[in-house]
């Protein structure tokens, strides 16, 4: 018995004189040891010729509708027990109750060892005939669902009578040794008396069997409550185990059981043996399963070793549901459940590590442990070994378990990762673009990775490290600081030597090789061309001359961009293509040249790429095309990578495409809003040419096409200042007068005036200027239009630039040369500053021809200036 329960039966009084008077039964009973409460107030009700424990126990102060319940009430219930069954014992009955221990969430005190509350069974009423014969009373060990046999006898336990099939209960009885529901009728001075019907004695049930008597006797021994059999089950526990109680053992026992039935687990839930609130998976723990589980800890290490092995050669022919953590290829016993106590636990898991790294291979390692090890992407990792480039084990019979991968061979791999560095950031470190770097490659400046590495890495361009360090230093150490006024930025160098397109691999390798000197304006930047500046343009001239007549491409040749645009797609899809074989790049072609175009129309013609069927069928999303290509039937023949940039044949989908689009309706054609309707006050109109006659007599008063003249905006405007009351009309053909609208002309500006004093051309233009210069309109005659400004703001803005021949003002034009100097083209640069094409190629022309007509020096404060 448990301290617990000691504790509380000290605090009892001892009243078993007064137990004596107070028995209500004539034949009292005294209780068995390892007898359940239930079973005892069943005997007692029984003995005293009682069919009814409920009313029996009723007329006693006790109310229940479950005699086999009673047990989960207060120990403070025992005396009232006592005096009901007739014994003196108090402490006898106590310890019969199963209180909730507060240590332990959802354990109670078994006659005084922790046990899980639902291992016991409290509905059925399970009877071992041969055990009953031995002895007359309900064992509390046949209420535990775990154990279907009797612990003493091992005959298998029964609930049901073998006559009538129906449930033993709790609520009838004529004893526990009898059932409760048929009787044997004897007639006794004229009236019906009912016996007992059937002896369950009387009909013996079948042994269990088990290859290790001793180990199974060890789990039952355990919880056991008769006398003796703890004391007995001690004794086999092993001295790694010695630190737990018996309770604590016996839910170390049934971790090793369930282990043996994983295939069986809840898939719903992480490590649950069974389900606590339902009658599945008990019949599962069979005398066989607990007998192999309770020799695994009776042998200590070299048990759980041998039972190790056991799982092992158990798992290869049972199929598993779960994952069972990194210790996978052990089985279930790399699981570790979470209703152990924290010493079995430890315990546990220090002796399944060591059995691991005795059984395992050590350089096997799982993916997800070599993944946080090395620091690299569990993907790749998986890519890598999907590939077959490295040795690992698969565990095909387990649904979800890791892979194992050699540690010896991967530990290369990522090693050389470290080593790597991707084309997107080599180019930035050399300061070319990233199309050059292929061209570097060839002739030997960096060095290019391949090989299974390339299944960690995200990208499918590398370098290694030591190249891209050794380019980056010797294109420092040739181009030294310098700040000098005869240097010239490379980038306008470039265009003053004429370069249409530059070959920044030749250049590179020129600098590196010291054959083009060159010195650093501008350490920070990352562009060669505006980091770099040269002295001497005859150098850079001959460079590019001597480069454009060895490589000028043909026009059977073009780059993957031209071809991107020839085929409707990408770059990278293009690469793709390469990769795959549909397109060849050939060796003697140009440099980033490498396609024919005959190769390039030849495939456009017989393939069609989905952003063209997008644009074609008027679909929103690619997904929408997809969807409706498949519907027609239309299958890609090629897919560049998993679900996506599919390649159809052209024929069929042009024919599809053109069915589509008959049937789609077509749009709707926008028509301009109306115009405003009202007479109009024009100088040519009837109206206009009768206020010019009145203007003429009376000065003072002026018409509509006179207004809009003094305000600097048109005739509707005037009309709409009218509508909102910023002007008064009267009813006449000259409805202002003059003083009126000059007030307001003082204190407001219209668009045109503005755009006719800024040299702006169209009113887009002139809005983002008084934008940058943070000026607001301060109404809107119209939704969103006919935007009027303040005077005095619009003034002060006014008299800063300058106009170029009544066109352009200065800082347009300064800005767009400075946009040409940072590498912009001239077509680009014309339309980010709203600039005809052809007046920008005049003033970029003649900046070009002043840098050459001017001395080295000269050039530099220029584009400094």
């Amino acid at each position: 018995m448990g301290d617990s329960a000691a504790n509380r039966l000290q605090s009892l009084p001892d009243r078993r004189a007064e137990g004596r008077a107070e028995m209500r039964f004539a034949f009292p009973i005294q209780p068995m040891p390892d007898e359940c409460l239930g079973g005892l107030v069943l005997r007692a009700t029984a003995s005293n010729f009682r069919r009814s424990p409920l009313t029996a126990l009723r007329s006693a102060g006790i109310v229940t509708h479950k005699p086999q319940s009673l047990c989960s009430r207060s120990p403070d219930l025992a005396k009232t027990i006592a005096d009901f069954v007739g014994t003196a014992d108090v402490v006898s009955v106590a310890t019969k109750f199963h209180p909730q221990l507060d240590e332990h969430a959802g354990r109670i005190d078994f006659f005084g060892e922790p046990l899980r509350a639902f291992y016991r069974d409290a509905q059925k009423r399970r009877v071992s005939p041969r055990a009953l014969k031995l002895g007359g009373w309900m064992r509390a060990m046949w209420s535990v669902k775990l154990f279907g046999f009797d612990p003493a006898t091992k005959e298998t336990l029964i609930d049901s009578c073998p006559v009538c099939a129906k449930p033993l209960g709790w609520t009838v009885t004529y004893g526990v040794a009898f059932c409760d529901h048929c009787y044997r009728p004897e007639k006794f001075l004229g009236a019906i008396w009912k016996y007992p019907g059937v002896d369950l004695r009387d009909f013996p049930q079948p042994m269990v069997e088990v290859n290790d008597l001793q180990a199974l006797d060890f789990v039952t021994n355990l919880i056991d409550p008769a006398p003796g059999r703890k004391e007995v089950a001690r004794r086999l526990v092993p001295e790694m185990w010695s630190d737990l109680s018996n309770g604590d053992i016996f839910e170390v026992v049934l971790h090793f059981a369930s282990m043996q039935l994983a295939e069986s687990w809840d898939t719903k839930r992480n490590a649950i043996r069974r389900r606590a609130k339902s009658g599945e998976g008990w019949d599962k723990f069979t005398p066989e399963v607990l007998s192999v589980a309770g020799r695994a800890l009776i042998d200590g290490a070299a048990g759980l070793e041998r039972f190790g092995d056991f799982l092992r050669d158990q798992s290869k022919e049972k199929s598993r549901e779960r994952t069972y953590g990194w210790f996978s290829e052990l089985g279930p016993l790399g699981i570790m459940d979470r209703n152990l106590c924290a010493s079995a636990r430890m315990i546990l898991g220090n002796a399944v590590t060591t059995y691991f790294e005795t059984r395992s291979d050590p350089d096997m390692k799982p993916i997800a442990h070599l993944a946080e090890k090395y620091g690299v992407l569990r993907s790749g990792l998986s890519e890598l070994v999907k590939s077959g480039l490295i040795p690992a084990i698969k565990f095909d019979n387990l649904e979800k378990s890791p892979v194992l991968v050699s540690e010896k061979a991967f530990k290369p791999i990522a090693e050389r990762k470290q080593e790597v560095i991707s084309g997107t950031m080599t180019a930035p470190r050399v300061g070319v673009h990233l199309k050059d770097l292929e061209e570097l490659e060839k002739i030997g400046l960096l060095v290019r990775v391949d090989g299974p590495v390339l299944k960690l890495l995200r990208s499918s361009v590398y370098y290694t490290k030591s190249s891209v360090d050794d380019l980056a230093a010797k294109i420092s150490q040739k181009a030294v600081v310098d700040e000098g006024d005869d240097t010239v930025r490379l980038r306008v160098a470039l265009r003053s030597v004429g370069a249409r397109s530059v070959p920044w691999a030749v250049i590179v390798a020129a600098i590196a090789d010291g054959r083009l000197a060159v010195t650093t304006v501008k350490p920070s930047a990352i562009s060669l061309g505006e980091r770099l500046a040269i002295r001497d343009l005859s150098s850079l001239r001959q460079l590019i001359e001597e480069r454009m007549a060895e490589a000028t491409p043909s026009l059977q040749w073009v780059g993957k961009f031209e071809a991107a645009e020839l085929l409707g797609t990408n770059d990278v899809a293009v690469w793709r293509l390469a990769k795959v074989g549909k397109l060849k790049q050939h060796a003697d072609a140009p440099v980033n040249s490498p396609f024919k175009r005959a190769e390039i129309e030849r495939l456009a013609k017989e393939t069609i790429f989905t952003p063209e069927i997008v644009r074609i069928g008027r679909f929103r999303t690619y997904r929408e095309a997809s969807t409706w290509l498949a519907n027609q039937g239309l299958n890609p023949v090629l897919e560049l990578k998993k679900a996506g940039w599919k390649v159809y044949f052209r024929a069929k989908v042009e024919m599809a495409l053109s069915a589509r689009i008959e049937q789609l309706p077509k749009p709707e054609r926008k028509l301009p809003p109306p115009r405003p309707k009202g007479i109009l006050h024009g100088p040519e109109s009837p109206e206009g040419r009768a206020a010019a006659r009145q203007e003429a007599q009376d000065h003072t008063r002026i018409g509509y096409a006179t207004a809009a003249s003094v305000l600097g905006c048109s005739i509707f405007a005037v009309q709409r200042l009218v509508a909102i009351g910023k002007l008064i009309a009267d009813a006449t053909v000259t409805p202002f007068e003059r003083r009126h609208v000059e007030a307001l002309a003082k204190a407001a500006i219209f668009l045109p005036e503005i755009m006719a004093r800024s040299g702006y051309k169209q009113d887009r233009n002139v809005i983002k200027w008084l934008n940058a210069n943070e000026v607001r309109p301060v109404l809107r005659l119209k939704e969103n239009k006919v935007p009027m400004f303040d005077r005095t703001a619009v003034e002060n803005i006014l008299g800063r630039p300058v106009s170029i021949g009544n066109a352009y003002p200065k800082e347009t034009k300064r800005r767009l040369l400075a946009l040409v100097d940072g590498g912009s083209s001239v077509h680009q640069a014309s339309k980010t500053c709203d600039v005809e094409y052809t007046t920008a190629k005049a003033w970029v022309r003649a900046r070009r021809s002043l840098l050459l007509k001017t001395p080295v020096a000269g050039v530099s404060r220029m584009h400094l200036g």
